[in-house]
């Protein structure tokens, strides 16, 4: 009799609970591994890639730089040019400061640029609402790169002037701004620009050295949250006379932060750095400057007065006695040590989350009035305007949000392991309710215990 009770146990257990315990092995395997490969996925943080076409109500504008010939504006002939552009360069940096080149030796934007017009969208009367903001320096970003004078217009990044390396606040910079100031940029923020107009005035010195690239000026098209480089920029060639109309067409690309593998940084435009290429230009010229063995800037940097303010915090070698000056020499070693610092500062200053890209179609015609053509001058015209195209954005979402990773860890468990979160919400009510059951025997055996207990 007890061989008998024992064989059905045994077969009781073969056939029912023993491929029970295999399956739920099974199960319980393959769901441990699907949530490893589901957690996996969830905190590398990838992102999908979706493209959305849509009209732009208020077009951006991009940002404009016309770039000098050289840094000092004056007439040189075609006999031994390069020599003497060389020399006086040379002479220039050796013998004075930074801010004494900005301010003294250096042409200002009225002589290259006279005009520089925001052009309002008013079919009535459209002279009396073009804004010229050429000689208004809240408007007007001057550089230094490479032995030329560069003026960009239309930048986000012109807004302040005297921002030091411990101020970050932008609104004490905006405050000194005159009252004609804030008047012009509220018409502008509030009102649609039909396009914008350029013009540049051009001497016999541009027209006598157009055999020479270094000595064309140069201008391009870029965002206006860009310090442009002409390393990185691309440039076009401004001839005498001659109407440039350019139309751009622009790309937004929009990125996720950090802990997502575009890792890139939402830049405050309350503080500096304001985008990912002031904070390049910036970084560059603290590596460059503590590179130089005579703690002098690099002559291939991009340097304005902002940026010098910005990186030297000791007010006296920017205007004082120990004045921090450009490095006259330019050899390979120079060149490459720029280049090291460019490409580790790539690493440091993360991209904007939100990157434009424009893209530009160009016509070139014939000034043929001759009221543009004036003492030994030449004016050339640039017009930028919108081609009025679908704008593309292309934006980094989300893989696998919480929701959706909960949503499938959710599924996995309902797959392999059969539970939903009603029935974890019974399981767990019921291990509460066996708890308190057992708890309460205990209590009960432990008081009888100590009443029976004797004295």
């Amino acid at each position: 009799m007890i061989m008998i009770i024992k064989k059905e146990k045994i077969v009781h257990f073969s056939i029912k609970i023993l491929p029970k315990i295999f399956i739920y092995f099974v199960c319980a395997r393959y769901f441990v591994l699907h949530l490893c490969l589901l957690c996996a996925e969830f905190l590398h943080y990838e992102t999908n890639v979706r493209i959305e076409y849509n009209r732009p109500i208020n077009i951006t504008f991009p940002a404009i730089t016309i770039c000098g010939c050289c840094l000092q504006k004056s007439f040189i002939d075609n006999d031994n040019l390069y020599d003497q552009i060389y020399h006086q360069e040379y002479t220039l940096l050796k013998n004075y400061s930074v801010i004494e080149v900005f301010d003294h030796f250096t042409y200002d934007a009225s002589k290259l640029i006279p005009e520089c017009y925001y052009v309002l969208d008013n079919k009535n009367n459209p002279q009396e609402q073009a804004i010229n903001i050429s000689g208004l320096p809240n408007f007007v970003m001057e550089s230094i790169q490479q032995g030329r004078k560069c003026f960009t217009y239309f930048s986000y990044l012109s807004d302040y002037v005297n921002v030091d390396n411990d101020t970050d606040d932008y609104d004490s910079v905006a405050s000194k701004s005159s009252s004609p100031l804030r008047e012009i940029r509220n018409i502008i923020d509030n009102q649609k620009i039909s396009h914008v107009q350029v013009v540049i005035r051009m001497n016999l010195f541009a027209m006598n050295t157009q055999e020479l690239l270094d000595t064309d000026i140069i201008a391009g098209i870029h965002s206006p949250y860009t310090l442009p480089s002409l390393l990185e920029t691309d440039f076009f060639r401004i001839d005498p006379g001659m109407i440039y109309s350019i139309q751009f067409k622009r790309l937004i690309t929009e990125l996720m932060p950090s802990p997502y593998r575009t890792n890139c940084h939402q830049y405050e435009s309350k503080k500096v750095p304001r985008s990912q290429s002031e904070c390049i230009n910036r970084c560059v010229l603290k590596e460059t400057l503590s590179l130089q063995p005579n703690q002098c800037l690099n002559y291939y940097s991009l340097i304005t007065k902002s940026l010098l303010r910005q990186i030297e915090s000791n007010q006296e070698k920017i205007t004082g006695d120990d004045k921090v000056k450009f490095c006259p020499h330019r050899s390979y070693l120079d060149y490459y040590r720029f280049i090291l610092a460019r490409r580790k500062c790539r690493k440091i200053c993360k991209r904007n989350c939100r990157e434009s890209l424009y893209t530009t179609t160009m016509d070139i015609s014939t000034i043929v009035d001759d009221d543009f053509n004036l003492n030994d001058e030449v004016v050339t015209k640039i017009f930028v305007k919108a081609n009025h195209e679908m704008v593309q954005t292309v934006k980094h979402e989300r893989q696998m949000s919480l929701f959706e990773f909960i949503g499938y860890l959710g599924g996995h468990a309902h797959i392999w392991l059969g539970l939903s979160l009603i029935q974890f919400y019974g399981a767990i009510s019921r291990v509460i309710f066996r708890f308190r059951y057992y708890w309460e025997k205990f209590r009960v055996w432990y008081h009888d215990r100590q009443r029976n207990k004797p004295n």
